[in-house]
């Protein structure tokens, strides 16, 4: 099996633990504020990260440290931008707009580093915005509220933050860059937190396992993939196969939630699925 295609399927999961994170998000908002939640779980999955890979730590180089915080500060962002920006939403709605990066990384890419757009690439994301939009919108319209921005700001921070991760694995290693983006998103969100958030007292038995779960499988384990990974693909590429978050978050926003998304929003979970194929999948007459 060709390392690009287990790059691919390592994404995959990602994005399947990533989905289920979404309503997981509303069982920890229960009783730990949206920004003591990002500082907790991002020092966790740090900790555990240490552990795993102290060896790693021990000859570290300085010179990882600046390209590590700047993954950090885009990283947080786009944290700050769909935990808040979730209270305000549904789930499932914050899933689908925060996936909006795969439409900002290609574009914003090509601004940046010139990046050419593949053709197949170009159709995937067109057809990935019909499966959006269907997963989006009502007869009534679209009715964006203040937490709708809020996560399609958080998309285009996670967009940025994509593109550059693709540039910083190519000179510094993928698991020490993982873990200090895990500590410096800690350290800042602790450091906001106390600022703008009373820390949390009394805290369910529900919010601490969510925030462990999402310590654990949506942080520490999902970025250490996604770093690892990005070795191996495009940055836009990465976007697409990120497209199937929100289908994943859908359906655990149903089975736990009870969000429906109804017939729209199922054919649009269809249409993502396939913009990601025909992304990956080389047509002859769209080569260029």
């Amino acid at each position: 099996m060709k390392l690009s295609l287990k790059a691919d399927i390592a994404l995959v999961l990602v994005t399947f633990f990533w989905g289920i994170g979404f309503p997981i998000v509303k069982f920890a908002l229960e009783s730990i504020g949206p920004l003591y939640q990002i500082a907790f779980r991002f020092f966790i999955a740090g900790i555990l990260l240490s552990i795993i890979f102290y060896k790693k730590l021990l000859s570290m180089d300085k010179s990882i440290l600046k390209p590590a915080f700047l993954l950090s500060v885009l990283l947080y962002v786009t944290y700050v931008f769909a935990i808040v920006g979730i209270k305000y939403t549904t789930s499932s709605k914050a899933s689908f707009l925060c996936c909006l990066a795969v439409i900002f990384v290609p574009i914003i890419g090509y601004i940046i580093n010139r990046t050419k757009i593949k053709s197949n690439t170009f159709i995937g994301i067109l057809i990935c915005l019909v499966g959006l939009f269907l997963m989006t919108y009502s007869p009534t319209g679209f009715n964006l509220n203040s937490g709708d921005v809020l996560c399609l700001l958080g998309s285009i921070a996670f967009a940025l933050q994509i593109i550059f991760t693709e540039k910083y694995v190519k000179d510094f290693d993928t698991t020490l860059l993982a873990i200090l983006q895990m500590y410096f998103v800690g350290f800042i969100g602790f450091a906001v937190a106390f600022v703008f958030e009373s820390f949390p007292v009394n805290v369910t038995s529900k919010s601490l396992y969510s925030l462990l779960f999402m310590a654990i499988l949506c942080t520490a384990l999902s970025f250490w993939i996604q770093t690892t990974c990005q070795k191996f693909t495009s940055s836009t590429h990465v976007a697409i196969i990120f497209t199937t978050e929100p289908v994943f978050g859908a359906l655990a926003s149903w089975l736990l939630l009870g969000e429906n998304i109804g017939i729209r929003g199922i054919i649009g979970g269809v249409l993502i699925i396939g913009a990601m194929i025909i992304s990956e999948v080389e047509i002859p007459f769209l080569k260029r």
